[in-house]
């Protein structure tokens, strides 16, 4: 199948700027360039990365937290948005405010609008900035 060839291809990257997305007993699942990665949702003790694969939208789900992945994501700009998220702030095209709270576009095709928790948000909208 053409999409775990394309999986184990990224698994074995190891060029500067790629993501190594390690599951919970440590072993690198998934590899993705910073610049590609979307955001990240967790969903108990199970993440969700979503990302952009030639423009097709792509999920990869990993057992694994994001507490866990925190470190990684930090330092390649995906940036913690709400308790059950992390965007990358480069694909954030507007933040918008609605009767249900704040909400992050991104600038892709197909992708919903993230939701930024009030205790994210001031970082965010700093670094959004300045971006």
């Amino acid at each position: 199948d053409e999409t775990i060839r394309e999986l184990r291809k990224g698994a074995e990257r190891s060029e500067a700027g790629a993501i190594r997305f390690v599951d919970e007993k440590g072993s690198v699942k998934l590899a993705v360039g910073a610049d590609k990665v979307i955001s990240i949702e967790s969903a108990g003790n199970y993440v969700t990365i979503l990302y952009d694969n030639g423009g097709r939208l792509l999920r990869y789900s990993l057992r694994n937290t994001l507490k866990s992945l925190e470190a990684v994501c930090k330092s390649n700009g995906l940036v913690r948005c709400h308790r059950s998220y992390f965007v990358n702030i480069k694909m954030i095209k507007i933040i918008r405010r609605t009767a249900d709270g704040l909400f992050a576009e991104i600038d892709h095709a197909g992708v919903e609008d993230i939701p930024i928790s009030k205790s994210y948000a001031t970082e965010l909208m700093q670094l959004f900035s300045d971006n």
